[in-house]
């Protein structure tokens, strides 16, 4: 299971148990994924499920089943660019 690195550096678990619960805190320093990383493979996953309907999704369509359609990465530019790349992929099925 991966779980936010976000989430994880702040989180009390972090902060103030650390030293009692060092097993968890190992596998969870092992375990995470960035929110980049994040919005990536779930980019990837939506991209992957309208290439297996055969659909080509609107902007906001492909967004929304990744479930990232209010996230603040879609500022970043990088992500701008991945999610052009997925649209163009998806376009051979308008």
């Amino acid at each position: 299971m991966k779980f936010l690195k976000d989430w994880f550096d702040a989180s009390i678990i972090n902060k103030k148990m650390r030293n009692k619960l060092p097993s968890t805190s190992k596998v969870m320093s092992v375990n995470i994924e960035s929110y980049k990383d994040f919005a990536i493979r779930r980019l990837k996953w939506a991209t992957e499920s309208f290439q297996l309907l055969m659909v080509w999704p609107k902007r906001y369509q492909l967004l929304r089943r990744a479930g990232l359609a209010s996230s603040t990465i879609l500022e970043e530019p990088f992500f701008q660019e991945a999610i052009d790349i997925a649209l163009e992929f998806l376009s051979k099925f308008k």
